[in-house]
Parts: structure tokens; C-alpha cells; sequence
């Protein structure tokens, strides 16, 4: 590099820094300005003009850097969604247990899918947060539920609570039973007492549900909405019309 370039950067240089200097006396209230605006050669409208551009340029940067961490976070976080397009039900008896005569109830299973499979969702829980009720005007009103509570993995008699999901994993959202003006249960691992949240013939409800892991939340709940009429049939395709289960995704 030449003298006379070496010359310009270093006016340059040293120029920046007196100016960063006067932004920082002034910022604080400290000393007066006017002995560094003679010292530099600059006029006050210069300065405040690059004292401008040089505050435009960082915030450029930091935004820069926000949103690579961003992509950076995102990429190696998991993607968690429910799968719940096409419920369709099962008729499968309310328990396991051989020679003994339980009824057949109708279980709808939704899978909860993770779209990143190179980064597992560690210790996943699908967690019911809220539930509202269709009134007779057709308005939705929230019924009182202070507690999140977690729904059932599947298969839950061999699944644990809290699970890692590479790729995807089923859990149960609830049942209804062979007898007519059964209700449609909920499967939660507890429910509170006095619980309104399952649906009696005749009855629309909506269930406000969070998928949740130590590297993962959902953004905004998923809202599954459940219509049961009260006629029980064994046969999936026919329930479709009587129990009917709408998702509404975020």
C-alpha cells in the first residue's frame, strides 16, 4: 500500500474514531463538541449526517445477525404439526383384558408428525389448553379449565408420558363407546374434577391443544373441533357422519 493511500485511510481512520467520540460525548452529556468539530474540519451537519448513516449501518447489521441466529435456531430445532386431516375411527374394545366382556368403543387416533427428522423433539407432550362450547346462537363460549392437561400416546398401555419423536408418533384423542347417548371421552392421563370437556349428544365443542417439548412449542394452538349426534354405529365410515371431527389449524 502507498504513503499516499496509507495516508487517506489513516485520515480516514482517525476520522471515524473522533467522530464515534463526539456521538458518544453527546449521547452522555459530556464535554462540549465544538473544539472536535474544528479539530476533524468537519461542519455539525456533517457529522450528524454520518453519525445518522453509521447508526443505520448498525442496526442493519444487528438485524442481519437476529435473523441469521434465527435461521440458525430454526434449522436445528424439530418442526412439530399435527397430522389431523382425514380422522378416521377404530373400533377397538375399551380394554385388553382376555375373557372378560367390555364393550367396543370407537378411538380416534391423531399422529403428531416432526417435518425436521435430523433434529428429534425430546421428551414431547401434547397438552389440551383449552376447551369452548357451542351455544344454541352457534357462538363458541371457553368453558373453565385452569389447568393444561396431557393427552394419552399411543399405544398407552406400553407408551410413556413424555416421548422423542424423530419422525412421528400417534396419541389418542378420544373415544366413544357402543351404547347410544354415550359421550365422547377425552383421553387425558387425569381429569379435573367437575370436567365439562367431553361431549354429550347433541353437543359441539372445540379443544385448544399445544404440542410441547424441551426444544420445541407451538407457536399457536391447534383447534380440533368434535360434533357427536348420539348414534353409535361399528362401522368407520358411517360414524364419520355422527361423530364428526373437524380440525382447524393454526
Amino acid at each position: 500500500m502507498g504513503s499516499i493511500s496509507k495516508a487517506i485511510l489513516g485520515s480516514f481512520v482517525g476520522r471515524l474514531i473522533a467522530v464515534l467520540f463526539i456521538a458518544l460525548c453527546v449521547a452522555v452529556g459530556f464535554g462540549p463538541a465544538e473544539w472536535a468539530y474544528t479539530l476533524i474540519g468537519w461542519s455539525e451537519g456533517s457529522i450528524a449526517l454520518l453519525v445518522a448513516r453509521l447508526a443505520f449501518l448498525l442496526l442493519g447489521i444487528a438485524f442481519l445477525i437476529l435473523s441469521m441466529v434465527r435461521l440458525i435456531l430454526e434449522f436445528w430445532s424439530p418442526d412439530l404439526e399435527l397430522d389431523a386431516n382425514n380422522i378416521r375411527g377404530a373400533a377397538v374394545p375399551l380394554t385388553q383384558q382376555p375373557f372378560s366382556a367390555t364393550p367396543v368403543a370407537m378411538w380416534y387416533v391423531i399422529k403428531v408428525v416432526n417435518k425436521r427428522p435430523r433434529v428429534p423433539a425430546k421428551s414431547c407432550r401434547v397438552l389440551l389448553k383449552g376447551i369452548s362450547k357451542k351455544d344454541a346462537q352457534g357462538k363458541f363460549n371457553d368453558l373453565s379449565f385452569a389447568v393444561p392437561r396431557q393427552f394419552w400416546w399411543a399405544p398407552s398401555e406400553t407408551t410413556p408420558q413424555e416421548v422423542t419423536i424423530r419422525t412421528e408418533q400417534p396419541f389418542d384423542l378420544g373415544y366413544v363407546a357402543n351404547a347410544q347417548g354415550d359421550k365422547f371421552n377425552v383421553t387425558l392421563y387425569s381429569q379435573p374434577n367437575a370436567f365439562q370437556g367431553n361431549v354429550s349428544p347433541g353437543e359441539t365443542l372445540r379443544y385448544s391443544i399445544s404440542l410441547e417439548a424441551e426444544n420445541f412449542v407451538s407457536r399457536k394452538p391447534y383447534i380440533i373441533e368434535v360434533a357427536w349426534d348420539g348414534t353409535w354405529s361399528a362401522d368407520p365410515e358411517q360414524m364419520k357422519s355422527h361423530l364428526v371431527i373437524n380440525p382447524i389449524l393454526p
